[in-house]
């Protein structure tokens, strides 16, 4: 309170105004419990720290659509770069088809 310079009643209404624990716990991607043996916590560290899989990266929770928005943007510049080429056009065309 003497560093942030606020009154008793201010700290209470910020400390009552956070989210209960569980509901945090229940939005977080990573929940990390120190409540157990050094060993273990090391362990729980050292998965955490792993790096991600390209799933993981590109899709957290609710990232499907910056996805979508990625590949929508790799596509069109596919085009733009590419279809001058007549070859490469009829290439993406056999592409296309064959994938439909």
């Amino acid at each position: 309170m003497l560093r942030d310079r606020t009154s008793g009643d201010d700290a209470r209404n910020q400390i009552n105004a956070q989210m209960s624990l569980n509901l945090k716990r229940a939005k977080a991607n990573i929940v990390i419990d120190n409540t157990g043996s050094q060993e273990k916590f090391k362990s729980v560290l050292f998965e955490v720290t792993k790096p991600l899989t390209w799933i993981e990266f590109w899709l957290p929770r609710q990232g499907a659509p910056s996805a979508l928005v990625s590949i929508i943007v790799g596509v069109l510049m596919f085009r733009k770069v590419y279809d001058s080429d007549s070859e490469l056009y009829n290439f993406r065309v056999v592409l296309i088809e064959i994938l439909i």
